[in-house]
């Protein structure tokens, strides 16, 4: 009976250890998605000067 029981809690850890992975795996995926929402605003004023830029010297 104890060989059951060390063979429960055994798989219940590797559970718990896959589900900590899964949970790590999904909070980088959010952080990434996050930087590249951060950023673009930034980019975004760059490309729009860039092009106002751009097109003041091609009108000339």
């Amino acid at each position: 009976m104890a060989i059951w029981l060390t063979a429960i809690s055994q798989i219940g850890t590797l559970i718990i250890g896959i589900a900590v992975v899964v949970v790590a795996w999904q909070q980088r995926q959010i952080a990434r998605h996050k930087l590249r929402l951060d950023l673009f605003d930034r980019r975004y004023k760059v490309y729009e000067a860039t092009r106002k830029f751009l097109s003041i010297i091609l009108r000339e």
